[in-house]
């Protein structure tokens, strides 16, 4: 989970499960923007999210001007406090009367400074304590957000209690600028980092000034960031060559001065993809187009869409597992003078949503009708995100080879690998197979080699052909009575199999399973006091 900075790094925004964060902000609308874009930021996560009001009106949140858009995608269960309530003092007794104690869950709270202020040293303490060790106890977050006249004042009595708090800033609205002060922020190694950002305030929650940079900045272009195992650079491409252990440090080095040098990644396991995704998306979002992204793969077989999210994030070109050494070298010259040319606008938590949504598709056997439909809804809806390429294949079974024995070889591996069965023919379909692949996509899909099973393919891949073929294949009556027999058969065991699969749970998620889940309420729909 993060703050909720947008194109702020990742260090100085973090927010890890256990850890209690305060940010000290100047007015109730700066609270307001800062509350609201942390629930925003972590609205696609699955765990649970409690916002709790203290002397903030409902009037209040709809007077900032956020977009539609932005307050209908915060779910969160919604607490308000009367005025005079002592926060720090009730907070989690309250919360567990609530039942409001579910694990991994992200706690918002809202409240004016004074409450800090007035405590004295020991009684700050006290519940600093408590706050922090029901934090780790339920491996919760905490962020709370006070505000005041001067954010500078209320955080001079936390920082003497660092022990019991991850993570405390300032966010102070001046005459010309918005200005976040990092005092202290916990790393994932225990350290702690600080920092100062110019902030702006936008409809969809609070945005970091990108500085654009002169054309002086150019003085680093022959400068790379490389990871120890990927290639060793020409001399003759780099004047400096700065080596690092890992894609985390070589980014964490990188974010702070790269301009217009180039970045070496390596990709050495499918895991982790997404990871090095928002990495790439926060480098070219935060220093800007003229970085230099390269990939180099060190695994064969990368899907498209992965390569696809990787290049959409930012990534400038990427290697293949089979380029060699002396065949990058001999390609940098060409991608020293590149820029990247594509127009970032989306929250890099929808373009990694839209990269997984084929993942929680089903797959397996379908009636005709059901696979056309099926189809033709990925299709439309892939296509449009980007993220597939697809493969609609018409597999003719050998002579002798009845269809359930070619049928029953089918093993979908991912989700959206669908088959039927019409008039004899093996209608297949396979959403993240590419034009050249389908050979090994076959070899991986039949438990059987291909080559025994079917005489012939016939196989499309360009959208239009196979939206084009399904809608000649569904305007087709199924002839052979047999052939609906074989398939209601398959389908019926295949159903079966899932049926066996949801009964069995482990006894961690039957003791989840009998905890109070609290109802999610949409922010903009919050009723007014009283109402």
């Amino acid at each position: 989970m993060n703050l909720g900075i947008q194109h702020l790094i990742s260090s100085l925004q973090k927010l890890q499960y256990g850890g209690v964060y305060f940010v000290s902000v100047s007015s109730k609308d700066l609270a307001l923007q800062a509350g609201l874009s942390c629930l925003a930021e972590n609205s696609f996560c699955k765990n649970l999210r409690y916002l709790t009001l203290q002397g903030i009106e409902l009037s209040q949140i709809k007077s900032q001007n956020f977009s539609e858009e932005f307050l209908s995608k915060i779910k969160a269960h919604v607490y308000e406090y009367e005025d005079n309530c002592d926060v720090p003092r009730n907070i989690i007794n309250d919360l567990v009367v609530y039942d409001a104690i579910d694990t991994e869950s992200l706690h918002v709270v809202l409240f004016e400074d004074s409450q800090i202020l007035e405590l004295d040293k020991d009684n700050l303490n006290r519940y600093l304590s408590k706050i922090s060790y029901f934090a780790k106890k339920h491996n919760a977050v905490f962020l709370f957000v006070i505000y005041g006249s001067d954010p500078d004042i209320a955080v001079t009595p936390l920082l003497e209690h660092s022990t019991n708090i991850s993570g405390i800033a300032t966010i102070e609205q001046n005459l010309t600028s918005v200005i976040m002060n990092t005092r202290l922020w916990r790393l994932d190694d225990g350290g702690f980092t600080s920092g100062v950002n110019t902030l702006k305030v936008t409809a969809n929650g609070l945005e970091l000034v990108i500085d654009e940079k002169t054309n002086t900045a150019h003085i680093d272009e022959n400068i790379c960031y490389v990871v120890a195992n990927s290639f060793t650079s020409d001399i003759k491409n780099y004047s400096d060559t700065k080596v690092f252990a890992s894609n985390y440090e070589l980014y964490e080095q990188a974010i702070k001065e790269a301009y217009c040098s180039t970045v070496f990644f390596t990709l050495e396991n499918r895991e982790d993809i997404d990871t090095l995704a928002k990495m790439i998306y926060e480098l070219r979002t935060i220093r800007g187009k003229e970085l230099k992204i390269i990939i180099i793969e060190k695994i064969p077989g990368i899907r498209a869409t992965s390569e696809k999210l990787l290049l959409n994030c930012g990534a400038n070109f990427i290697f293949p597992s089979s380029a060699k050494g002396y065949y990058i070298n001999a390609m940098i010259p060409t991608l020293k003078t590149s820029k990247f040319t594509q127009s970032i606008s989306v929250n890099f938590n929808r373009i990694i949503d839209n990269y997984h949504f084929i993942e929680n598709e089903d797959n397996g056997y379908l009636k005709p009708e059901e696979f056309f439909n099926s189809v033709d809804r990925l299709l439309k809806a892939g296509f449009e995100n980007n993220y597939v390429e697809a493969c609609l294949s018409v597999l003719t079974p050998k002579n002798g080879i009845d269809s359930l024995s070619c049928l029953s070889q089918f093993t979908p591996k991912r989700g959206g690998d669908y088959c039927t069965l019409v008039n004899g023919n093996i209608i297949l379909f396979l959403p993240n197979c590419r034009n050249g692949e389908l050979k090994i996509a076959l070899e991986h899909t039949f438990n059987t080699a291909p080559s025994v099973l079917f005489e012939s393919d016939e196989s499309y891949f360009n959208k239009r052909d196979i939206l084009s073929k399904i809608q000649y294949f569904s305007s087709q009556k199924i002839k052979s009575t047999v052939d609906e027999k074989v398939l209601a058969k398959l389908i019926q065991k295949q159903k079966q199999a899932k049926a066996v699969a949801q009964k069995e749970i482990s006894l961690m998620s039957l003791a989840k399973s009998q905890h109070h889940e609290a109802t999610l309420t949409d922010i903009s729909a919050l009723n007014n006091k009283g109402e």
